[in-house]
C-alpha cells in the first residue's frame, strides 16, 4: 500500500429521536435533549474534515424508525454537503430503524440533491473504490437491509474483492445480542476468513473492539447515548491505516450529554440537609466525569437511616428530587435530576429481633426464605400471570427488592410501637 490515510467509522446516528425515559421539565435541558443527537452527528462531520478523511463509514441505523422528522434530513443533507465540499466520501450501509434504500433515496430528494459523495449500499453486497491520485486507497464492500427483521447473515454475501485496503460494511449481530434483536447474525468465522481488513459493524450500542487487527471487527457504538442504560462516552472511531495497512484505532467522543446511575450511601444520616448536601457532591463528581457535557443524573439511595420513614414518603422524595432539579439546571454545563431512587432501610437490629421472635422475626425468616429459594417468587409470578408482562427477580435484584419489604415492614411495626 503505497499511502496512508485515515477513515471514520460510525453506526446508529438515531437522528431526532426522542430519549428514551427522560422527560425534562426544564426549558434548557428540554432544548438539550431534542439538539443531542443532531449536534453529535455536526461533531461527527467535523471529526472527519479536521482528520481530513478519506470517507466516512455509517453502518446502519440513520434514524429511529418511521418517525423520520424534517429536522433529521436537512441536517444529513448539509453534514453531507459539508464532507463533500471537503473530499470526504460517505458510504451507508442501512439497519432494523431505516427505511429501504430506494426510499432513502426518494426521501432525501424532498430537501434536494443527494450529494454525489453519498454512496448508500443496496439490498445485494456491493463495492466501491476510493481513489486519490489516481490510485485506489480503499475497496468498501457493503450491503443494506431488504426488511426491518432482517434474520440471515447478511456479512456473508460480502468478500475481500477488489485493490486496496479491504474494508466491509454491515448492520450486524455478532455473538449475543444483549439488549438488542439479533438481526442479521453473523459469525467470527466468515469475518475472519472473509479476506476483509477492517469489518465496520453496527447494531450494538456499545462500543466493542472485537478484534483489533487481521482483520479488525469494531462496533463504534451510537454517537449518542439515548436513555440511562447507554452511559458513558459515546461517538466514532478514527482509523489510521499506514502504508503497510496497519492500523491505529482512536475512539472520539462525539456526544453532547451524558447519563449516568450511580448509587449513594445516606446511612446514618439523620436530616434531610445531610442528604441534600452529600448528593450535590455526587453530582459534582459526576459532571466531571462527563468532561463538560451535560449530565442526565439517576440516583439510587441505600443504607440504614432514621430517616427511612420520612423518605419512603412520596411527597419528600418528590420535594427532594425537584429541590436537586432546581440545583442542577442551573450549574454550568446543566446537570438534570432524571430519577430519585428510594432503597434505604430503617436502622433496626436483624439479629435482635430475630431472637426475640414474635412478628418481626417471622418477617425475617420469610424474607430469608425466598431470598434462598427463588422458585417461590417463580412460582407466585407464574400463578397469578404475571411473568407474561413482566421477569420475576433474581440474584441481587431479588435480594435487593426483598430486603426493601422486609425493612418497610419492620419500620411500619417499629412505628405502631411508638
Amino acid at each position: 500500500m503505497a499511502k496512508s490515510f485515515t477513515f471514520v467509522h460510525a453506526s446508529d446516528l438515531h437522528l431526532d429521536t426522542p430519549f428514551s425515559g427522560v422527560e425534562a421539565s426544564a426549558p434548557e435541558i428540554a432544548a438539550l435533549l431534542r439538539d443531542a443527537t443532531l449536534k453529535a452527528f455536526e461533531n461527527l462531520v467535523s471529526l472527519c474534515i479536521e482528520r481530513e478523511a478519506a470517507f466516512l463509514l455509517i453502518a446502519g441505523d440513520l434514524y429511529d424508525g418511521q418517525e423520520r422528522g424534517v429536522r433529521g434530513g436537512i441536517k444529513l443533507r448539509e453534514g453531507f454537503k459539508r464532507l463533500d465540499d471537503a473530499g470526504v466520501d460517505v458510504f451507508i450501509a442501512t439497519g432494523n430503524h431505516d427505511p429501504h434504500p430506494s426510499e432513502i433515496e426518494q426521501m432525501w430528494s424532498a430537501y434536494g440533491e443527494i450529494p454525489k459523495n453519498v454512496k448508500i449500499f443496496p439490498e445485494r453486497a456491493s463495492s466501491f473504490s476510493v481513489t486519490r491520485g489516481g490510485e485506489i486507497l480503499a475497496t468498501v464492500s457493503g450491503v443494506s437491509y431488504s426488511k426491518r427483521d432482517e434474520l440471515s447473515d447478511l456479512a456473508a454475501k460480502i468478500r475481500g474483492d477488489g485493490a486496496g485496503f479491504k474494508v466491509g460494511v454491515v448492520h450486524a449481530t455478532i455473538g449475543p445480542a444483549g439488549e438488542h434483536a439479533a438481526y442479521a447474525p453473523a459469525s467470527m468465522s466468515h469475518l475472519t476468513t472473509a479476506g476483509i481488513d477492517y469489518w465496520a459493524l453496527g447494531h450494538v450500542h456499545t462500543r466493542a473492539e472485537l478484534s483489533k487487527e487481521s482483520p479488525a471487527i469494531v462496533y463504534p457504538g451510537n454517537i449518542q447515548g439515548l436513555s440511562r442504560r447507554e452511559r458513558g462516552a459515546h461517538g466514532a472511531y478514527a482509523v489510521e491505516v499506514d502504508q503497510k495497512g496497519g492500523l491505529t484505532l482512536d475512539f472520539v467522543p462525539l456526544d453532547t450529554l451524558r447519563f449516568s446511575s450511580v448509587e449513594c450511601d445516606i446511612s446514618g444520616k439523620e436530616t434531610i440537609a445531610e442528604v441534600e448536601a452529600l448528593l450535590t457532591a455526587l453530582a459534582a463528581d459526576e459532571a466531571d466525569k462527563a468532561e463538560g457535557r451535560a449530565l442526565i443524573l439517576s440516583v439510587k439511595l441505600f443504607g440504614q437511616t432514621p430517616l427511612h420513614a420520612t423518605l419512603v414518603d412520596q411527597a419528600t422524595i418528590g420535594d427532594l428530587l425537584t429541590l436537586m432539579r432546581e440545583e442542577g439546571a442551573s450549574a454550568a454545563p446543566p446537570v438534570w435530576w432524571n430519577a430519585l431512587e428510594l432503597a434505604t432501610s430503617p436502622e433496626v437490629d436483624i439479629n435482635r429481633l430475630r431472637a426475640l421472635g414474635g412478628i418481626e422475626a417471622q418477617i425475617i425468616g420469610v424474607a430469608e426464605e425466598i431470598i434462598s429459594d427463588g422458585g417461590l417468587f417463580d412460582e407466585l409470578y407464574s400463578r397469578q400471570g404475571v411473568s407474561k408482562v413482566l421477569t420475576p427477580p433474581s440474584g441481587d435484584a431479588l435480594s435487593s427488592e426483598v430486603h426493601f419489604a422486609r425493612d418497610l415492614l419492620l419500620s411500619l411495626l417499629s412505628e405502631d410501637d411508638r
